[in-house]
């Protein structure tokens, strides 16, 4: 908390009467930083006239990049550990809430493009979301500063071609 405290100025009792703990710190920066992600994001305009491969890999792009920016690498998997050691926590139900709500965008996302099997028959939408969901949780886990752009264009180009 001290380390905190001295990176923005304030004193260490500032940090822990507003946030009680590190947790609470992992919580306000991961859940809040989601949300808004998530608001900003319903609020763009769809791109349309376009190679839906494109699309869905600019979407991987996209929440790859804000799951950076939100909180690098390490605090992310600070996070993933937390829950796994506590796993009835209420930072773990929330983690599993804000999964909910990321998996919900992208199920609505999909839902606005008229996606269509090779076979002619609509997609099972959830089950597409939890994959993408899954992917974007491994480029996320493997993401970079330098080397994120360079593998989510490979993914892009593999994903053209499902």
């Amino acid at each position: 908390m001290a380390t905190i405290a001295s990176e923005v100025g304030i004193s260490p009792p500032t940090v822990f009467n507003y946030f009680g703990s590190k947790e609470n710190i992992l919580s306000a920066l991961v859940f809040e930083g989601t949300a808004r992600e998530r608001t900003q994001h319903l609020n763009r305009p769809r791109t349309t006239n376009c190679n839906f491969a494109d699309v869905l890999g600019d979407l991987l792009c996209e929440v790859t990049e804000n799951t950076m920016r939100i909180a690098g690498k390490r605090v992310w998997r600070y996070a993933e550990s937390t829950s796994i050691r506590r796993p009835n926590s209420d930072f773990e139900k929330q983690l599993a809430e804000s999964d909910s709500a990321l998996l919900a965008l992208v199920c609505g996302f999909l839902s606005d493009y008229d996606v269509r099997l090779k076979s002619g028959k609509d997609p099972d939408l959830k089950f597409l979301s939890k994959l993408f969901f899954l992917t974007v949780g491994q480029c996320s886990i493997s993401a970079t500063s330098r080397t994120t752009r360079c593998r989510l264009k490979r993914t892009r180009t593999r994903s053209a071609t499902m």
